[in-house]
């Protein structure tokens, strides 16, 4: 029933941190298994996710995510692929609800069903070609007539693959070698998003590339949107037909403080520095935080909207909020025998070099640099 660690490559890399395993080289690819369980309902991790790319002093261009979100004990995953026809890739996966706890797995092993999904499961991706393409959620809405504002049935009905915006990330990681490509892939795919009772998402990419090309793709409304040379995202729509009629717009002091720091941004350690500022757990405490907490609290109360959090005459009312959420939030120790935890981890891609430098939850001391 449960695969033996050693006998699927998986192995514990106790020097990156703990509740980190190795999944091993994936040789083949379950397109047919992922796309079954993700055209069925799927739901998603809840978090805040900050992104950037720039270029640094020496020419080369890299990209910056810091990822925040509410897990149990589950493990992550450095996943790499080395299919027949595709290329290969470097990823960082989270199985989340629907894989084995980290003491199961470390007992047991991975079960064989989880361990075909994990590369299908990566937040993360670089690929041989230098392309980095990562995961950030947009929250959605409803209008006054109960219906989603932003439910993506399909970009291109018709279209000979029709596939979830779950498993995008692996379909550009496998088959583009730029973002150019990317972005026209994209556009002979029909994507759709799957949909969660009393949840309304979409996941959004910011991608790279060696070739000095960037920006952010967005998946909304049935259309694929591209925007170029967009250097930044966090958790809100970017593109303006969507913007305009969003309220939740989480993440707006995140992505100030990136903009700000963008500047300083002169190599790798610079920007994980600059990660360090956009942690989401600071949030939650209104003394240490580093960037507008309010910023943080859209939606997250019923009936709150951005010109409600962030005018003045209520800041009493949110920080008091926050101060409450604080009481109540469970231990954020990761090494806590918990139940729950918010952790985090930040990474540094040089898409020059193909490289990829890992923090797990804040700590300089838990890095490691990955290769191909």
């Amino acid at each position: 029933m449960f695969e033996n660690l050693s006998s699927t490559k998986s192995i514990c890399l106790p020097k990156l941190a703990d509740r980190v395993f190795d999944a091993g080289v994936y040789e083949n690819l379950e397109y047919d298994l992922a796309k079954g369980v993700f055209e069925k309902a799927f739901n998603p991790f809840n978090g805040g996710c900050t992104a950037f790319s720039t270029t640094i002093d020496n020419g080369d261009r890299i990209a910056g995510r810091n990822l925040d979100f509410y897990i149990s004990d589950k493990p992550a995953y450095v996943c790499r692929t080395a299919t027949k026809d595709g290329y290969k890739t470097l990823g960082i996966a989270y199985s989340n609800n629907i894989g084995p706890s980290y003491q199961e797995a470390l007992k047991n092993g991975v079960p064989a069903d989880i361990h075909k999904m994990i590369p299908f499961l990566c937040t993360d991706v670089l690929n041989e070609k230098g392309l980095y393409s990562e995961i950030n959620m947009r929250c959605g809405e409803k209008d006054e007539k109960g219906n989603q504002k932003f439910l993506c049935t399909g970009t291109n009905p018709g279209a000979d693959t029709r596939i979830s915006v779950i498993l995008l990330q692996r379909y550009i990681a496998e088959n583009c070698a730029t973002v150019e490509e990317a972005v026209e892939f994209t556009k002979t795919l029909d994507i759709f998003t799957p949909t969660v009772p009393g949840m309304e998402w979409n996941f959004c990419f910011l991608m790279a590339d060696a070739q000095g090309g960037y920006g952010v793709l967005e998946i909304a409304k049935n259309k694929v949107y591209w925007m170029d040379k967009q250097p930044i995202q966090t958790n809100f729509y970017i593109n303006e037909e969507c913007k305009k009629v969003q309220d939740l717009q989480c993440g707006i002091g995140r992505y100030q403080i990136v903009e700000q720091n963008i500047p300083s941004v002169h190599n790798e350690k610079d920007a994980m520095t600059l990660l360090k500022k956009v942690v989401y757990s600071k949030a939650y405490d209104p003394d240490s935080a580093l960037f507008d907490i309010r910023s943080e609290a859209v939606g997250v109360k019923p009936g709150w909207t951005i010109s409600f959090v962030t005018d003045k005459k209520n800041e009493k009312m949110v920080m008091d909020y926050f101060y409450d959420l604080k009481k109540d939030m469970p231990n954020m120790n990761p090494a806590a025998n918990t139940t729950y935890w918010n952790t985090s981890y930040s990474n540094v891609v040089n898409l020059d070099k193909k490289t990829m430098s890992l923090r797990f939850f804040e700590e300089d001391s838990i890095t490691m640099d990955l290769t191909f």
